[in-house]
């Protein structure tokens, strides 16, 4: 057992072993070198020297101040700084018993990066010198690709894998409403607060204006024709896939989430959801600068407003209303001074 894996062991005994993979990924880089006890903690790069061009594996790190629910908080484990900026990388435990994800937490993402530890290598893999969401779905840096270049080799050839140039974020909306719940934004169902009709023909609405464009997209294979309707609604000048503009589309106010290879989430970042949580500050995204998406709806729509033009949601919470447009969903969630997010959504969690 490498020093850094029996480190983070003792410090969270409750998690009982790592992931065969990520426990061979630690006894390599200690056998490489590059893994070092300083001031009590253990450090470990998949890459040589003192510069930080990536993920920095450690003991020691924790969720204080991001979720202080500690029930919550005893499914993550964080195990490695994401940046320079104090995000993190952890291990979560879905609540179905399935094997740990991994993710990462930072100032603008809170979100799944990977299915399994071995996604996770090949992620680090790539040789990104940050791992945040913007940054990850384009090719590395060419200094930090390069020095990763002989754990990429590795991770190839010990788990007959390839490692792509770029990353694709898996789907995440489970993961999404677990933070929510255990950061106290949204309550854990069922709750008083939220109410929820299971009839299937509940909450059904219709649209018009700008929104149908994305609702198009959903359910459709990523290729150049749904980039250039995105990039036609948001005057972005797209490339040949949305996931390959995904760091220019994110910049106007939009994030895509893909699985394999099928656009099956859309968020649009309005305006401030809340302030921010446990002392941290409020997070802030590239807003929206569109025009209004929803006919009728205006950034300084309330849930009241919405529900007099939409009509009675198919789910109601204190901050969101969810309706059923066609096969699809659409849920609205409203901040400090009204709309705050719009997220179209294939299933809903």
């Amino acid at each position: 057992m490498s020093d850094l894996e029996a480190a983070i062991l003792t410090t969270r005994p409750d998690w009982g072993s790592l992931p065969a993979e990520l426990s061979l990924a630690f006894d390599w880089m200690q056998q490489h070198g590059r893994a070092e006890k300083r001031a009590d903690l253990v450090f470990a790069t998949p890459y040589a020297g003192e510069r930080q061009l990536g993920a920095v594996f450690q003991d020691g790190l924790t969720t204080e101040g991001w979720l202080d629910d500690e029930e919550a908080a005893a499914r993550l484990l964080p195990i490695a700084e994401s940046d320079g900026a104090g995000g993190f990388i952890a291990l979560w435990r879905p609540a179905d018993g399935a094997p740990a994800k991994a993710v990462v937490i930072n100032d603008l993402d809170q979100t799944l990066i990977a299915d399994s530890a071995l996604d996770l290598l090949r992620l680090v893999a790539i040789g990104h010198d940050e791992l945040r969401t913007f940054t990850i779905s384009e090719p590395a840096p060419a200094e930090s690709a390069a020095a990763h270049a002989e754990f990429r080799a590795w991770v190839e050839e010990t788990f007959d894998v390839d490692v792509p140039e770029a990353w694709g974020l898996p789907a995440s909306e489970a993961f999404d409403r677990w933070w929510r719940v255990g950061t106290g934004e949204e309550e854990a169902a069922p709750a008083r607060s939220i109410t929820e009709n299971p009839d299937p023909e509940a909450g059904r609405t219709t649209v018009s204006g700008p929104i149908t464009v994305l609702l198009g997209l959903l359910g459709c294979v990523d290729g150049p024709e749904p980039a250039a309707a995105l990039g036609e609604l948001t005057s972005v000048d797209p490339g040949a896939t949305i996931k390959s503009s995904a760091r220019r589309f994110k910049k106007a106010g939009v994030e895509v989430t893909l699985k394999r290879g099928v656009i099956t989430t859309i968020f649009v970042h309005i305006a401030l959801e809340a302030e921010g949580l446990f002392g941290m500050p409020p997070i802030e995204y590239p807003w929206w600068n569109g025009p209004d998406l929803i006919d009728g709806v205006t950034k300084e729509s309330t849930k009241d407003d919405v529900i007099a033009l939409l009509g009675e949601p198919e789910r109601s919470g204190l901050r969101h209303v969810r309706y059923r447009v066609g096969d699809r969903f659409l849920n609205l969630t409203f901040g400090v001074d009204g709309l705050a997010k719009i997220t179209l959504m294939i299933d809903a969690p």
